[in-house]
C-alpha cells in the first residue's frame, strides 16, 4: 500500500508493509539522523517574500486589483487573503477526505460564506433626518396650516369649532389644546390676510374674534423686538383687540394671555397694571393681575406661565435670579402631569446662554446636582402621564436636551423616540457658535439622538 503524506514543502513516497510501519527503511537507515524539524529554515535564513502581482491598468487609469494564486497548498484548507475585494472573495476548503491513512492537514481557520448582497445595517441616528414643523404629531393642525398657507381659513375655522366644542365638554386642563392650536396659527397667520377674510365673512365667529387678537399680538411683539418705527401703534391695536375678544368669550383664557404676553413689551418701564405684588413671597413684582385671570379661567394654564416667564427674562439685569424662584415655584404648585414642571428646564437654558456656555465649555451646567434632579423631576411627574401628540413639541426637545446633558442616556432615548422625526432648534442651537444657524442645531441634535438610542 502506498501513503503520500502532504507537507508544506514538498512530498516524498514509499513503500512499506504494515509490520515495517514502526521500522526504518534501508533509505533511512542510510540518511544521517537529524532533527524532525531540520526541513524547516533557520532563523538567519530570510524567508523569501510571497509572490505578488503587479496591479493591471484599467481603462480610468487607475490600477484595478487582480486575482493571484497563493504560494500555500490549497490542501491546508485555509482561506487565501486577495486584493479582490470583499465581495467576490472566496474561501477555500480543503478536499482531503476526513479519514486517510497519513497524518491529516490541519485546518486553520475557518471558513465563513462571504456576503455578497443586502444593505448593511444602519447605526442608530445614520440616514435620519429631522423635520420642523410647528405641529408636530398633530395631524388636523398640520392640515389647517397648510390649507392656511394656501390662503384658505376653511381647515382653520372647521378646527378651532371642534377644539372649542371639545374645550366646553372637558373638565381640567380643557383648554389646553385650544390655547395650543390657536398659537401656532397665529405664528402663521400673522405673515397673511386670512384671519381678516375670514371675520370679514364670519364677523359674528368667537373664534375669528379670538384669532384676530393673537394674530395682533404676534404681529405687535414681533415689531417690538425688531425695534420697528410702528411698534407702538401695533401694540395699542393688538390690546384693542384683545379686550374685545375678551368681553365676546368670557370664559375663553386665550385673550388675557394676549395682554400678558402685550406686557412683556413693556418690561422695563411697566405700568401701574404690570407692577402687582406677587401671590408669594421670594417673586417679583409683574403683571399677576392678568395671570390671576388666566388662573381663574385655566389653572397651570402652560403659555401663561411662559409668558410671565418671557416678562421677567426682559426685565434685564437681576432676571436671572428672579426666573429661578419664579420657575421653581410654578414646578412645586403644579400638579402631576402638568407641563409646568418642565419650566425650570427653559430657564436652565437661559442661564447657559446668558453666561455664554458653548464659548467657555460649561458642561458641568447640565450635569450638576440640581439639573440632574430637575431634569428627573420633569421626565416623572410630566412625561411619563403626558399625551405625547398633545404635547409641546419645544416642552420635548428641552427634556431629551436636559436628560442628555445629564448623562441619563436611557430616559432620554424615551423622549427621542416619542418625538419622532420632528424636532425643534431650541435648545439645541445653543450649545452652537452660531444659534441663528439651523443646520448647527441639526447637527448637535443627530449626535445626542444617536448617542441616546446607541444604548
Amino acid at each position: 500500500m502506498e501513503i503520500r503524506t502532504i507537507t508544506f514543502g514538498r512530498a516524498y513516497s514509499e513503500r512499506r508493509s504494515p509490520t515495517d510501519r514502526g521500522r526504518r527503511s534501508p533509505t533511512d537507515r542510510a540518511r544521517p539522523r537529524t532533527d524532525d524539524h531540520a526541513h524547516r529554515p533557520s532563523r538567519t535564513t530570510r524567508p523569501r517574500p510571497p509572490r505578488t502581482a503587479r496591479p493591471l491598468p484599467s481603462r480610468s487609469g487607475r490600477a484595478r486589483p487582480v486575482r493571484v494564486r497563493s504560494p500555500v497548498p490549497a490542501l491546508i484548507g485555509i482561506r487565501v487573503r486577495s486584493p479582490v475585494p470583499a465581495r467576490v472573495r472566496i474561501g477555500i476548503r480543503s478536499p482531503v477526505p476526513a479519514r486517510t491513512h497519513g497524518p491529516v492537514p490541519v485546518r486553520v481557520g475557518r471558513f465563513r460564506p462571504v456576503r455578497t448582497h443586502g444593505p448593511r445595517p444602519l447605526m442608530p441616528g445614520q440616514g435620519f433626518r429631522p423635520v420642523f414643523h410647528p405641529a408636530g404629531l398633530d395631524h388636523a393642525l398640520r392640515h389647517a396650516l397648510q390649507d392656511l398657507r394656501a390662503g384658505r381659513w376653511g381647515a382653520m375655522a372647521r378646527l378651532l369649532d371642534e377644539t372649542a366644542e371639545t374645550a366646553a365638554t372637558a373638565g381640567a386642563g380643557r383648554w389646553e389644546g385650544w390655547t395650543r392650536r390657536t398659537q401656532i396659527l397665529a405664528t402663521v397667520a400673522a405673515g397673511t390676510d386670512v384671519v381678516l377674510a375670514w371675520r370679514g365673512e364670519q364677523p359674528g365667529s368667537g373664534p375669528a374674534a379670538v384669532m384676530h387678537g393673537r394674530v395682533a399680538v404676534e404681529r405687535a411683539v414681533r415689531a417690538h423686538r425688531a425695534g420697528h418705527a410702528h411698534a407702538r401703534a401695533l401694540l395699542q391695536e393688538a390690546w384693542t383687540a384683545c379686550r374685545e375678544a375678551a368681553a365676546r368669550a368670557p370664559a375663553d383664557p386665550v385673550p388675557w394671555i394676549g395682554l400678558l404676553a402685550l406686557a412683556g413689551c413693556d418690561a422695563r418701564a411697566p405700568r401701574a397694571e404690570h407692577r402687582v405684588r406677587p401671590p408669594a413671597p421670594m417673586l417679583p413684582s409683574g403683571p399677576w393681575g392678568l395671570f390671576a385671570e388666566i388662573e381663574k379661567r385655566d389653572p397651570h394654564n402652560r403659555e401663561a406661565y411662559h409668558r410671565m416667564l418671557q416678562f421677567l427674562h426682559a426685565r434685564g439685569d437681576g432676571s436671572v435670579a428672579e426666573a429661578v424662584n419664579y420657575a421653581q415655584w410654578a414646578a412645586s404648585t403644579a400638579p402631576r402631569g402638568s407641563a409646568l414642571h418642565a419650566l425650570p428646564l427653559y430657564v436652565r437654558v437661559e442661564r447657559y446662554r446668558r453666561a455664554r456656555g458653548h464659548e467657555h465649555a460649561l458642561d458641568l451646567h447640565w450635569v450638576a446636582e440640581d439639573a440632574v434632579r430637575e431634569a428627573r423631576r420633569a421626565m416623572d411627574s410630566w412625561f411619563l402621564y403626558c399625551d405625547v401628540p398633545e404635547a409641546s413639541q419645544l416642552d420635548l426637545n428641552h427634556l431629551a436636551h436636559a436628560l442628555f446633558g445629564a448623562l441619563r442616556f436611557a430616559d432620554a432615548a424615551r423622549v427621542f423616540e416619542a418625538l419622532g422625526p420632528y424636532y425643534t432648534t431650541a435648545p439645541w442651537a445653543h450649545r452652537t457658535p452660531r444659534p441663528a444657524d439651523r443646520a448647527l442645531a441639526e447637527e448637535v441634535f443627530l449626535r445626542a439622538r444617536a448617542r441616546c438610542l446607541s444604548g
